[in-house]
């Protein structure tokens, strides 16, 4: 019983550590984010390399009004142009994994039809692309390389808006293991079994070759959307550490915080 106890005080303690070291920007297994946008300001301070904001909205603001005006959320206004880019990326690769993640909604009354390469994440070996179709409740994970080259996808069916009136936020997380021609997609931090995985092909002229590889994109504006993160890491991260992990981790984040404040 003491045993249970403490341990549940240390993961208390632990999840209260995160969330007062938010600017560390640790994952939940404690692997800093490479790279991330997620507080409302140009992606461009965070290390995202370019940004096409043409369509898309930072709501700064506190308040206000109007399809998806929430305050800190990057909001696409379903015109086309804008997006959000990182290139080159370099961190990324098959050998090592990865990890990225990013949190947002579809907006209600909008049920556009397919959208596709909302999101395109090119590691050094493949192409990987996540669709919506806000119509059909469908998010798509698609192989860069069309079905003619071999590439596949995997459907997803999630509510992305109840009724014609609410927004629902979703987590996604895309995860490829280190080595692994697997990639996954798990939604609101359901690691039990991912919601979506292809097996990808090598990528081939005339469709691809090592130019189309290397980099991030995000936010496409085409998409009515509001986005409140996007990050993403080498390494793949797939589970939630058990209560004693969490307290190192946890002390580790206070740890670096205290130095850089030093």
């Amino acid at each position: 019983m003491k045993s249970s106890m403490l341990n549940g005080l240390i993961a208390v303690f632990a999840v209260l550590v995160m969330v007062g070291s938010a600017s560390a920007s640790f994952d939940v297994d404690g692997t800093p984010w490479d790279v991330e946008w997620d507080d409302g300001n140009d992606p461009t301070a965070q290390g995202w390399n370019a940004t096409v904001l043409s369509g898309l909205q930072l709501n700064t603001r506190i308040g206000g009004g109007g399809v998806g005006a929430t305050p800190g959320w990057l909001t696409a206004a379903g015109s086309a142009g804008g997006h959000v880019v990182k290139n080159p990326v370099t961190t990324n690769t098959k050998a090592a994994g990865w990890t990225a993640e990013w949190r947002m909604f579809t907006h209600a009354g909008f049920e556009q039809g397919l959208v596709t390469d909302v999101i395109a994440f090119n590691d050094d070996t493949n192409m990987i692309r996540i669709d919506y179709d806000a119509s059909t409740d469908t998010v798509v994970l698609r192989d860069g390389m069309p079905p003619s080259a071999g590439g596949t996808s995997d459907n997803v069916s999630i509510v992305l808006h109840d009724g014609s009136s609410t927004e629902v936020v979703h987590v996604y997380r895309l995860v490829r293991e280190a080595g692994s021609d697997t990639v996954e997609l798990y939604i609101d931090n359901d690691f039990s079994s991912p919601a979506a995985q292809i097996t990808l092909v090598p990528i081939a002229l005339p469709h691809a070759d090592a130019g189309n590889l290397n980099s991030v994109l995000w936010g496409k504006s085409l998409l009515e959307s509001s986005w409140d993160y996007f990050r993403f890491h080498s390494g793949a991260t797939t589970t939630i550490p058990e209560p004693a992990s969490l307290a190192l981790i946890g002390l580790g984040g206070l740890m670096i915080l205290g130095r850089r404040r030093a």
